[in-house]
């Protein structure tokens, strides 16, 4: 497969990972891409795969603010757990000392 056609190849890939926000996808291509450039010698691209590599770079940057808005949301969604949390288990204790109430009253009867 010619270069060019690997960075459309990862283009695409990472536009639907980065649509589906399934990481695991960006990994791979990443993973990919860094095996691709760690082989490649310098200066080897033409200028037409040089403009498709500024197209990755401009998906990877996309990727990169998916990933940092969803880490956002993500560090949210737990500190509204951690918040919650404690009103869980004080409803948690008031339902056990109701029970062990319950249950005592039903022994002295």
């Amino acid at each position: 497969m010619s270069h060019l056609a690997l960075i459309d190849e990862w283009v695409a890939s990472l536009d639907l990972a980065i649509a589906q926000q399934d990481w695991e996808q960006i990994e791979g291509v990443n993973s990919q891409v860094a095996e691709f450039l760690a082989n490649l010698p310098e200066n080897a691209l033409s200028a037409t795969e040089r403009l498709a590599m500024q197209g990755l770079k401009e998906c990877y940057q996309r990727a990169y603010e998916c990933c940092g808005v969803q880490q956002h949301q993500l560090k949210d969604e737990i500190a509204r757990m951690r918040a919650a949390q404690d009103g869980i288990t004080a409803y948690a204790m008031m339902a056990i000392t109701a029970y062990q109430d319950m249950a005592q009253h039903e022994e002295v009867r």
